[in-house]
C-alpha cells in the first residue's frame, strides 16, 4: 500500500471540532507542551501577537500579492509588493486590537524592503511560478487515528500551503515562507514535518522554505533551501497519528502536564502562556507538600552507582 492510499478513507463525518479536527499548529503545540494545548484549545484562552509573527504575517501579505499578479501576467515592482506586505502589517494590527506604539510601521517597512530587493535582485523571486489555486490554499486529509483508549476513530486533518510553484522541467514544488533570525538548513527543509504534510496536501515531491532573514548577525536578507530528499511521509503520518492519539487520551483523561522548561519555546520571550505555567507568586501547597527530605549523606551509599574509585574508597573506610 502506497502512504498516500493511507489517507483515503471516503467521507468523515466530523462532529467534534476538539476531537476530531486537527492541523499542522494543533499538532505542533500539543506535541512540544501539552499544558499550552490546554490554554488554548480546551480554555480558548486569547493567543498574544508577537512581533515576530506579525513580521511573518506581513511577509505573506506580500508575497501573496506578487503571486496572485504573476497569475494575471504582472509583474510588481519592489515598492508595489511592499506596499501590500505593510497593508497586511497594518491590517493584522488593527484586527488583533494592538497598541500601534508598540508595533511601529516604519521599522518593519524599511526592514523588509532591504528583503525585498535582495529576494528581487537574486532572481529566488523569478523561481516562484505560482500555480492557479494554489496560492495560500488549503487541503485535506481524511484519517484513521488512536482514539485514546486503543481504538481507531476518523479525524480530519487540514492545513494550508503558502503557494505551490511549477519549476522549469514541469515538476512542482511547495513552497513555505518564513521570516526568522536565523537561516534554515536542507537538513531542517527534510526534517520539517509542516513541509511533508503539506507535500502530501499538495501532491509535491520537491519541497522549499523561502527565509526572510531578520537583521541580526546579518543584514535583512533573502535566501532559499530546497528539499534534496523525498518527503518524510511515513514520519509525517506517523507523527500525526501519534499526536492525535495523545490529545485525544488527554482530553479523556484532562491531564495536559506541563513541558521541561529547558526547552527553548518554554520561556517568557517564547510563549504566551509563561506566566501562568509559572507565575512569580504561588502558594506551592496547593501544588505540592514536601513531607520528608533525607539529605546527602545521611543514605547508604548505592553499590550499583559506585565507580573503581569509589569501590576503593568504600574499602578504606571499611578497613579502618
Amino acid at each position: 500500500m502506497k502512504i498516500r492510499d493511507v489517507v483515503k478513507l471516503g467521507t468523515v463525518a466530523i462532529c467534534d471540532y476538539l476531537l476530531d479536527k486537527f492541523s499542522y499548529s494543533k499538532l505542533n503545540c500539543f506535541s512540544k507542551c501539552p499544558r499550552q494545548a490546554w490554554y488554548r484549545y480546551i480554555q480558548r484562552l486569547p493567543f498574544k501577537v508577537s512581533p515576530w509573527i506579525l513580521f511573518g504575517r506581513g511577509v505573506h501579505g506580500g508575497q501573496e500579492a506578487d503571486n496572485y499578479a504573476k497569475l494575471r501576467g504582472e509583474r510588481l515592482s519592489v515598492e508595489n509588493v511592499l506596499e501590500a506586505a505593510v497593508a497586511e502589517y497594518e491590517h493584522e494590527i488593527e484586527t488583533s486590537n494592538l497598541d500601534r506604539r508598540l508595533f511601529p510601521i516604519d521599522p518593519f517597512a524599511e526592514e523588509h524592503k532591504a528583503q525585498l530587493e535582495v529576494f528581487d535582485r537574486s532572481g529566488l523571486r523569478e523561481q516562484v511560478q505560482p500555480v492557479p489555486g494554489s496560492i495560500e490554499a488549503g487541503f485535506q486529509m481524511e484519517v484513521l487515528a488512536g482514539d485514546g483508549d486503543g481504538t481507531m476513530k476518523p479525524a480530519v486533518v487540514e492545513g494550508f500551503v503558502d503557494v505551490v510553484s511549477v519549476n522549469p522541467d514541469g515538476t512542482k514544488e511547495v513552497i513555505n515562507y518564513k521570516s526568522a533570525g536565523r537561516p534554515t538548513s536542507v537538513k531542517e527543509v527534510d526534517q520539517n514535518l509542516q513541509l511533508s504534510m503539506e507535500a502530501i496536501g499538495s501532491g509535491c515531491t520537491e519541497r522549499k522554505i523561502i527565509c526572510f532573514l531578520k537583521a541580526g548577525k546579518q543584514k535583512p536578507t533573502t535566501k532559499a533551501y530546497s528539499s534534496s530528499k523525498p518527503p518524510q511521509e511515513q514520519l509525517a503520518l506517523q507523527f500525526i497519528g501519534d499526536t492525535i492519539s495523545d490529545f485525544r487520551w488527554s482530553v479523556k483523561h484532562d491531564c495536559w502536564p506541563k513541558c521541561d522548561r529547558s526547552c527553548r519555546w518554554c520561556g517568557a520571550g517564547f510563549c504566551e502562556f509563561y506566566g501562568l505555567c509559572y507565575p512569580r507568586d504561588i502558594d506551592i501547597g496547593k501544588v505540592i507538600v514536601v513531607k520528608k527530605i533525607s539529605p546527602v549523606g545521611t543514605l547508604p551509599p548505592a553499590t550499583w552507582r559506585e565507580s573503581f574509585q569509589g569501590q576503593r574508597e568504600s574499602m578504606r573506610k571499611d578497613n579502618k
